[in-house]
């Protein structure tokens, strides 16, 4: 149960996430990235409509040497089953926070000073980003589920009442 609560907040809290590896990899240093260029992408979930996120191109100088690389899945949102907008219109709202970041330069970029072409791009820092973690896409879905219970039991009630209406007009 406690692992269950520290990864449940891990995953809610991108900045506890940072800090976790922060001090898992001490010897690891910031550096700015020279350019951080993000690409949209969406990935279809499971009977439901899916989830944006962006992958990080980053380039990047360490004594002297130019290093590159890719964060995939550096940023995610997900979207409940009952979000019905048109999926273009998602990625194109998702993109606006994440640009805007790489902008403020509100992301945290370590490499390993030992073997620098290694590295980490964090593109949020928050606090909490609850519609990024794994935490909200389960909640909205056994949303869904207790929804559909829910509905089958109404229904069951309903049916059941007017067939005990249709006997005592038969009387």
């Amino acid at each position: 149960m406690t692992y269950f609560a520290i990864i449940t907040l891990l995953s809610v809290s991108p900045f506890l996430t940072v800090q976790e590896f922060k001090a898992s990899h001490l010897n690891w240093i910031a550096v700015n990235p020279v350019t951080i260029k993000p690409s949209f992408s969406w990935d279809n979930g499971y009977k439901r409509k899916g989830n944006s996120y962006a992958d990080a191109y980053y380039e990047y100088n360490y004594k002297g040497e130019s290093y590159e690389n890719t964060e995939s899945k550096a940023l995610k949102k997900y979207y409940p089953f009952w979000e019905r907008r048109d999926v273009n219109e998602l990625i194109s709202e998702f993109s606006i926070p994440v640009k805007e970041k790489i902008s403020r330069k509100n992301y945290i970029f370590l490499i390993s000073p030992g073997k620098p072409e290694k590295s980490k791009l964090f593109l949020s820092t928050d606090l909490f980003y609850f519609q990024g973690s794994l935490f909200y896409n389960m909640v909205t879905g056994m949303a869904g589920f207790l929804l559909i219970v829910l509905g089958i039991i109404g229904s069951i009630f309903l049916l059941s009442l007017n067939g005990q209406r249709g006997r005592k007009q038969n009387r």
